[in-house]
């Protein structure tokens, strides 16, 4: 009788601690963030959606004007990669309408970003995820197509340069600062409060010295095909590098 009620009571330790333990998986997420270009896809998505666009409708004749008077008006513009980006979209993109962007997105990542995914970088991304891992995109790139490549991977939250307003319309404004460097981890601390995540058991995917902010912020940082300046200062954090293809 004795042995049996300790066997109980040894149950039920069991059950509480599994309860107690899947609650704080809970609560403590743990992350997988992914920078996009030149990491998640072989090269500059930003490039090949403005070439795409341009050779599917064309160039919007009456932006390209605006842009040439607004660069004559204030060429330091020419210095802020955000509001090239914007210019880029004015001049690139021939429509406002919903329907017709939502349908040029699906063309460009069906016909062009899809086949440029590192296959490394999808199966990473799926190991993440038979973890019960938070998948974050995070990228200088826009939400104009970035949002659909999430969405075909499962990823959680894309966190980029934004130029949907919030209806989800193109207007040709930019509704954020451009997402790069010490702003991608800016954005993701504002998007995952600290205390709600575990970001010792956290992981990051980056390949330059501008995804270094967030590498620091988690615990198992990786430089995918690094450059330069980032191979050395991985060596020096012995950061884990990797060849993904």
């Amino acid at each position: 009788m004795r042995f049996r009620r300790i066997l109980f009571e040894v149950r039920i330790h069991i059950t509480e601690m599994t309860a107690l333990n899947e609650f704080s998986s809970r609560e403590h997420l743990k992350l997988a963030i992914f920078d996009v270009d030149k990491t998640f896809v072989r090269g500059d998505s930003f490039k090949w959606f403005c070439r795409f666009a341009v050779c599917a409708k064309g160039i919007r004749s009456d932006w390209l004007r605006r842009v040439a008077a607004d660069i004559l008006t204030h060429p330091s513009v020419l210095f802020d990669p955000g509001l090239l980006k914007r210019f880029c979209l004015r001049i690139g993109l021939t429509t406002n309408d919903k329907e017709e962007l939502t349908a040029l997105v699906k063309s460009f990542v069906d016909e062009v970003l899809l086949k440029e995914v590192h296959l490394a970088a999808a199966d990473r991304l799926r190991w993440h995820k038979r973890q019960n891992h938070t998948i974050v995109f995070v990228s200088a790139s826009p939400d104009l197509y970035l949002n659909d490549l999430g969405s075909r991977f499962g990823v959680d939250c894309v966190i980029c340069t934004n130029f949907l307003n919030q209806a989800g319309n193109f207007t040709g404004d930019l509704y954020s600062a451009n997402c790069r460097g010490e702003e991608k981890r800016k954005r993701l601390l504002e998007t995952y409060p600290t205390t709600g995540i575990d970001w010792q058991q956290s992981y990051g995917y980056g390949d330059s010295v501008d995804d270094v902010p967030f590498l620091e912020a988690v615990g198992n940082a990786v430089a995918v095909n690094p450059d330069h300046k980032l191979s050395k200062l991985a060596a020096r954090l012995n950061w884990l590098v990797e060849a993904w293809r």
